[in-house]
C-alpha cells in the first residue's frame, strides 16, 4: 500500500515537473525576446529617477502630514514650491528618459548582429528616439506654440509612447546600416567625421516617419498620438486599479514563479501601473485627498512579495526555530538576511519552493491574503497607499512607513503581513523538514550532526545545560579531528595540473561579472568569490550587476556567471563571447546556491569555466 502511494506521488510529481519544464521553455522564449527584455531593462535603468525624485515629495509633505499649516506668504510655502519644482522636473521627465533607455537597450541587442565596421552609434540612436518621442507626442499647433510640454508629454503619461519609440527607432538605424543606406566618405576623411555622416539618412528617416505619424494623428483625430493612445488605454488602466484585480494579480505573480518563470516577464505591466499609480497618489496627496492606488511600491511589493515572491519573509525564521534537518537549517541561516531585502532565491531553489507540491498552497495563497490585508488597511483603516517610491530591496518594515509619511497604520501592516507568512508556511515547512530529516538520519556516516531545532537548542541552553554542553563538545571534537587530518581549503596551485590553461591568467587580474535580475543574489555570490580568492595566487575581482545594466561592465570581463532567473540574457552574452575572450557560465538553481555556500566548490567551478574552451552552458 505504501509503495503504491509513493508511486502515485512520484507520478504526480513527474507530471508537475514536465508541465513546469514546458512553461519554463515558453517563458524563456518570451523573456529572451528583444522587445520584452528591452522594456524590462529600460525600466530598471530609470529606477534611480523614480526613487530620487519622489524623495522631494517626502521632504515637501512630511511636515503637513503631521498637521503643519502654511500659507502663500510664509517660508514653508517657498520651501514646498522648491521641493515640488525638483520633483516635477525630474519625475516629470520619466517617459522621456524611459524612451532613451529602452532604445539604448534595443540598439545594443541588435547591434551585435552587424559587422564590426557597421556598428551603430548608441548615442545618436538615443537622440533620434527622443526626437521621435516629441514628434508623435506633441499636438499640431498652427502658431508654433506648445503649452505645458513637460507635464503633458514627458511624464508618466508618456510611458507607452516611450515603449513605441524606444523599440522601433533602433530598427530604422539597423535597416539603414544593414543595407548601406548611409553616406560613406572617403577613407582619407577623419573617422570621427565620417562616422557622423553615417547617421544622416537614419536620422532623416526617423524625423520624416514620426513627424508624419504625429501630424496624421493631430490632423485627423484632433489629438496627439500620445493623448490618443492614452485615451484608448485609460479604461484598461482604470480597470487595473480595481482592488479585486490588484489582489488577483498577486496570484498570477506567485503562480508564474512557482512554475519556474521569473516574474520580470510581467515587468512591463507592473512597472507601468506602478509609475502611473505613483503619480495619481502624489496628485491626491497634493490635493489633500487619500492616496488609494495600490500599485506603487513598496505597497505592492509588501502586499505581494514581502520577503520575495510568495511572501516568504517568515520562512527562514521558521526553519531556524523549528526544523531539524541539516539541509534546511543551512538554507534558513543563509536566507535569513536576504529575505529582509526581498531576495528569496536561497529558499526558492534550496527548499525548494518552485515546482514543489508541498509548498504550492502557502506559496500561492499567502500573497492573496496579504494583498487583501493591504486593501483593508487602505479602504477601511484610512492608511494612504505609497506616494513616495522606495527601492524594491529596502526592508518593508522601514519602507512602508516612509512611503506614506509615517502614518501609524504603516508601522503595523508589515507585522501583520509577517504574521500571515509565519502562520501559512508553518505546517508545510514542518512537513518538508520531516521529509529531509528522515532521509538524513537513514544515511550512515561518521559525521555527528546536531539535529536539534532552534527552539530545542535554546531550551537545552537555558534548562538542560549539561546535555547542551555534551553536544557542543561532540561538535568541537569532530572539528578537531577534521583539522588533524589536514582539511584545508583547496588552493589554485593544487589544481593547476588539472586545468592546464590556468597559467594563462597568472599575470593579470581576472574580472568576473555575476548577473541576476536585481543584483541581490549576484552580490552574494560575487562577495563569496572575492573572499574565496582573497589570499590566492589567482587575482580575481568579482562584481555584481542586474540583467538590465550588464553591458556597462562586460567589455573588461573574463567570465560572466548568470543566475538561473536571469537566463534571458544568456543568448546575448553568448553572441558577445563569439567575438571576444568572454566565457559565459549559465548556472542552475542548486548550483548557484552551492557556489555561495561552498567556497571550495565555487573555486573549482570558477577555475574550470575560466580554462574551458568556450562558453559553458549547464542545461
Amino acid at each position: 500500500m505504501k509503495n503504491a502511494l509513493e508511486k502515485g506521488q512520484n507520478k504526480n510529481n513527474n507530471k508537475l515537473k514536465k508541465f513546469g519544464q514546458v512553461m519554463i521553455s515558453f517563458a524563456q522564449k518570451v523573456s529572451q525576446n528583444k522587445f520584452v527584455s528591452s522594456i524590462m531593462e529600460g525600466f530598471i535603468l530609470v529606477m534611480p529617477i523614480i526613487i530620487a525624485s519622489t524623495i522631494f515629495i517626502l521632504l515637501a509633505e512630511l511636515a503637513p502630514s503631521f498637521g503643519l499649516k502654511y500659507s502663500e506668504g510664509d517660508g514653508y510655502f517657498a520651501y514646498h514650491a522648491f521641493c515640488m519644482r525638483l520633483y516635477n522636473l525630474s519625475y516629470g521627465l520619466l517617459g522621456f528618459a524611459l524612451c532613451t533607455t529602452i532604445s539604448a537597450r534595443m540598439a545594443d541587442k541588435i547591434n551585435s548582429t552587424l559587422k564590426p565596421e557597421k556598428k551603430m552609434n548608441l548615442f545618436i540612436i538615443g537622440t533620434a528616439s527622443m526626437i521621435a518621442y516629441v514628434l508623435i507626442s506633441l499636438g499640431y499647433s498652427a502658431d508654433g506654440s506648445f503649452k505645458e510640454v513637460v507635464y503633458e508629454i514627458f511624464g508618466v503619461k508618456g510611458i507607452f509612447i516611450a515603449m513605441i519609440t524606444g523599440l522601433t527607432v533602433p530598427w530604422i538605424f539597423w535597416l539603414c546600416y544593414r543595407f548601406n543606406l548611409t553616406i560613406r566618405l572617403p577613407k582619407q576623411v577623419p573617422q570621427n567625421i565620417s562616422h557622423s555622416f553615417l547617421n544622416i539618412f537614419p536620422m532623416l528617416f526617423t524625423i520624416i516617419i514620426y513627424g508624419v505619424i504625429g501630424f496624421l494623428f493631430s490632423y485627423f483625430l484632433k489629438e496627439s498620438m500620445l493623448n490618443t493612445i492614452f485615451g484608448w488605454l485609460t479604461p484598461l488602466i482604470e480597470g487595473a486599479k480595481n482592488n479585486y484585480f490588484f489582489v488577483g494579480w498577486s496570484f498570477v505573480l506567485a503562480l508564474t514563479w512557482f512554475c519556474g518563470i521569473h516574474t520580470s516577464v510581467w515587468s512591463g505591466v507592473t512597472d507601468s501601473l506602478g509609475a502611473l499609480g505613483l503619480q495619481e497618489n502624489i496628485d491626491a496627496i497634493k490635493n489633500g485627498m487619500q492616496a488609494k492606488n495600490m500599485w506603487p511600491n513598496p505597497m505592492a511589493m509588501g502586499a505581494y512579495s514581502m520577503g520575495g515572491t510568495g511572501a516568504q519573509i517568515a520562512v527562514p525564521l521558521l526553519i531556524i526555530l523549528f526544523c531539524k534537518s541539516k539541509q534546511l537549517k543551512s538554507i534558513g541561516l543563509v536566507a535569513l538576511v536576504p529575505v529582509m531585502f526581498q531576495v528569496n532565491e536561497p529558499i526558492l531553489f534550496g527548499v525548494p519552493s518552485i515546482l514543489n507540491p508541498l509548498m504550492a498552497v502557502p506559496f500561492l495563497i499567502t500573497p492573496l491574503i496579504n494583498g487583501t490585508i493591504g486593501v483593508i488597511f487602505v479602504e477601511l483603516l484610512g492608511m494612504n497607499s505609497s506616494y513616495i517610491s522606495m527601492p524594491w530591496s529596502m526592508p518593508i518594515f522601514l519602507a512602508m512607513p516612509i512611503s506614506v509619511g509615517f502614518q501609524w497604520q504603516a508601522f503595523i501592516v508589515p507585522f501583520v503581513w509577517f504574521g500571515v507568512s509565519f502562520g501559512m508556511y508553518f505546517p508545510f515547512i514542518i512537513l518538508q523538514d520531516n521529509v529531509y530529516y528522515k532521509k538524513e538520519i537513514s544515511v550512515q556516516n561518521d559525521e555527528f550532526v546536531d539535529y536539534r531545532s532552534g527552539v530545542r537548542w535554546l531550551g537545552d541552553y537555558l534548562f538542560h545545560k549539561q546535555k547542551h554542553k555534551e553536544i557542543i563538545e561532540k561538535i568541537l571534537a569532530q572539528k578537531a579531528v577534521l583539522n588533524a587530518k589536514g582539511s584545508q581549503p583547496i588552493s589554485s596551485e593544487n589544481i593547476t595540473n588539472k586545468f592546464k590553461n590556468l597559467n594563462d591568467y597568472s599575470n593579470k587580474q581576472i574580472e568576473i561579472l555575476v548577473v541576476c535580475i536585481g543584483a541581490g543574489t549576484s552580490a552574494m555570490l560575487a562577495e563569496s568569490i572575492n573572499s574565496t580568492f582573497k589570499d590566492d595566487k589567482l587575482k580575481i575581482n568579482a562584481k555584481a550587476c542586474s540583467s538590465g545594466n550588464y553591458s556597462e561592465f562586460i567589455n573588461d570581463t573574463d567570465l560572466v556567471i548568470i543566475s538561473p532567473q536571469a537566463r534571458a540574457i544568456e543568448k546575448d552574452l553568448i553572441n558577445i563571447s563569439k567575438t571576444s575572450n568572454l566565457k559565459v557560465y549559465q548556472t542552475k538553481g542548486a548550483e548557484f546556491l552551492k557556489m555561495i555556500n561552498d567556497k571550495d566548490f565555487a573555486k573549482i567551478q570558477v577555475i574550470e569555466k575560466l580554462t574551458s574552451g568556450g562558453e559553458k552552458k549547464n542545461d
